[in-house]
């Protein structure tokens, strides 16, 4: 079984809606992922900093020097989940080929020859 990468737009909807899951969609969409999963945490961040303020000067910068280490350990969380996933399609695009390069010897050393594929 080969998997794809959905690439350009019309890849993207065509992956999307790809039942049989042979297109993987995450890989094109994680940037995108990324930068709202950043945006999301820098502006709930802001709103706690913000309702931490409107009690005291004092609290809104206690809380925002804790929050400020607590976003980066966030924005790195999400960065070594993203990669990691990356890395599982990564590797079953790999395999995948190592898996067609195998037949290929297979048949070659017996003789066989690889019959055309249909696509």
């Amino acid at each position: 079984m080969s998997v794809s990468v959905a690439t350009g737009r019309s890849g993207f909807l065509r992956g999307l809606f790809d039942l049989s899951f042979e297109q993987f969609v995450t890989v094109n969409i994680i940037r995108t992922l990324y930068v709202l999963c950043l945006a999301a945490g820098a502006a709930a961040a802001l709103l706690i900093v913000a309702v931490a303020l409107t009690r005291s000067l004092l609290t809104g910068l206690g809380v925002l020097i804790v929050l400020a280490p607590l976003y980066l350990l966030f924005a790195t969380a999400i960065r070594v989940f993203l990669e990691a996933a990356l890395v599982v399609f990564r590797i079953a695009d790999h395999a995948a080929e190592i898996a067609e390069h195998q037949a290929d010897i297979v048949l070659n050393t017996a003789g066989i020859g690889r019959p055309a594929r249909s696509e």
